[in-house]
């Protein structure tokens, strides 16, 4: 299942969960996309994913 939970014109970031049916668990974590489609990374953590985003956007200001 994915969900997406913060996004702007350049990034989105998504909630990504996986079901294991083999050992009865779901695996969380945090896909960042700068959009429309190019994956920059997977993240443990919302703030992780978040803070790459915003280090990406201040080299792109940068440019």
């Amino acid at each position: 299942m994915e969900t997406a939970l913060l996004s702007n014109e350049l990034f989105l970031i998504t909630r990504v969960e996986v079901f294991d049916e083999s050992e009865d668990s779901v695996t969380v974590y945090f896909e960042l996309t700068e959009l429309p489609n190019k994956t920059l990374g997977f993240f443990d953590t919302f703030t992780e994913a978040e803070k790459a985003m915003k280090i990406k956007m201040s080299s792109l200001d940068e440019d």
